[in-house]
């Protein structure tokens, strides 16, 4: 690839997953409860009737993208149009809107504006995943550009992590200014990727006597695929932790802990420690070899933190474990599955002839939708425990940080232990059947 085209998938995709981190990883349920009012029980329900739109409008948006016909390619006018859409609705998810008052109210607004940006995004992410897919075999050249979008990734992190707790309001202080900032972010980042659009190459193009499979039998053929569904549970047990622990984070620095810096210092050296376990084991474990050690590695720490909070009481050194396990899950999810399902991708050419990695995007979103779901958990967990709705922040009781700390940190821990387990045991493209596959797909 180009190396215009490759700066210009890692600017958008940084601005893209800024976008969705932000709105879908607990700062839009934060800012609806604590700011706006809106009880734990209606966003709760917003969670869950989200979650099945987000299931329908990914698989929607990955039949179109992989069946169309366009001069430009199947991908990049969807970049153009659902970039701008998604600035655009990642502004309105954090306006008060005046006409808003009642509560099913507020729960309409979270709904509407969460469900038309993810419509948005879901085009975004298919294009940005399915590219260097599409244009290369090579791992090296693929791990290249990953590499930069997890660059470009790890600075829009900061976003949710950072500025936002420092930027929120207070309960009951004015949401103006902090709306403005976000509105402006929202803008930016819209811009920024349809610009980029311009830049990006992707010379795929559907041959036009190649005649289109039935949708059903097209889109069911993956449910016969043992890497498919593996990968499929990889990637749910990552994205179910990190949901819980981005909307846990806000909890846990309201009530227990004000050592931001020390927190995500432990996250940044754990990500870099991860990639550079990859650069110096990636011919020796492959890519399976390393997605178990990234759901291993978060599992183990975050119980640790767990371990330290609970029952030694020191709620500072839980958190740093916590982040330190974070890194862990999140270059897994960020990094390590994107070869993942590059190699599912493969392998459907392999065994099928087909190149549908929009599909294959739509489906991972299917089975995610449990991830949104599992904040709905958290919040009742805490509710179980004592926590008090709109109460100043730091002033809850011992057991309801308690039960902060448990459904922060024991719930990703049992989920990344089991989906280690499962992708050591089941996943069949381990380092030498993935060699080969390529090598015969070569030379197809």
């Amino acid at each position: 690839m180009k190396q215009k085209s490759v700066w210009a998938l890692t600017v958008a995709d940084g601005f893209m997953t800024m976008i969705i981190e932000v709105c879908q990883s607990g700062a839009v349920s934060y800012f609806y409860m604590k700011n706006l009012g809106l009880k734990i029980s209606y966003m709760t329900m917003v969670w869950t009737v989200f979650a099945f739109w987000n299931a329908i409008d990914d698989l929607i948006a990955g039949s179109i993208s992989d069946r169309t016909k366009n001069r430009l390619g199947r991908r990049i006018p969807y970049v153009r149009v659902c970039g701008l859409l998604a600035g655009i609705f990642f502004a309105l998810s954090f306006v008060k809107f005046p006409f808003v008052q009642s509560q099913l109210g507020l729960a309409i607004s979270a709904f509407l504006v969460l469900g038309m940006l993810d419509f948005a995004t879901s085009f975004l992410e298919i294009t940005l995943f399915a590219i260097p897919v599409e244009e290369t075999l090579d791992d090296g050249e693929r791990g290249k550009i990953y590499l930069l979008e997890l660059l470009a990734d790890a600075v829009a992190l900061a976003v949710p992590t950072y500025l936002i707790p420092l930027l929120q309001p207070a309960q009951g202080e004015s949401t103006a200014g902090f709306s403005a900032v976000m509105c402006v972010i929202g803008i930016v980042s819209g811009l920024a990727i349809f610009f980029s659009s311009f830049y990006m190459e992707s010379g795929y193009q559907i041959p036009d006597e190649e005649e289109q499979p039935p949708l059903l039998p097209y889109i069911l053929g993956f449910l016969k695929s043992r890497p498919f569904l593996t990968c499929e549970f990889f990637s749910v047990s990552v994205w179910t932790a990190l949901s819980v622990f981005m909307l846990g984070m806000y909890y846990y620095f309201d009530e227990v802990s004000n050592w931001k810096t020390a927190c995500y210092g432990a996250l940044v050296i754990s990500a870099l420690f991860s990639m550079v376990l990859y650069w110096k084991c990636r011919e020796k474990l492959g890519t399976k070899g390393l997605c178990v050690i990234a759901q291993a590695g978060g599992s183990i720490f975050m119980a640790l933190g767990y371990v330290v909070g609970i029952f030694f009481g020191n709620m500072v050194l839980a958190g740093i474990l916590a982040f330190f396990g974070y890194g862990f899950a999140y270059i897994g999810n960020m990094f390590f599955l994107s070869f993942m399902m590059g190699d599912v991708a493969d392998y459907d050419e392999y065994r099928n002839g087909l190149r549908r990695e929009g599909i294959l995007f739509g489906f991972d979103n299917i089975f995610c939708c449990v991830a949104n779901l599992s904040q709905a958990m958290f919040l009742t967990i805490i509710l179980a425990f004592g926590y008090v709705e709109h109460q100043p922040e730091g002033t809850q009781s011992l057991l309801a940080q308690q039960g902060i700390l448990t459904a922060w940190l024991l719930i990703p821990a049992g989920i990344l232990a089991v989906g280690a387990i499962c992708t050591y045991c089941f996943y069949p493209l381990d380092r030498k059947a993935v060699v080969q596959m390529k090598k015969e797909l070569e030379h197809a």
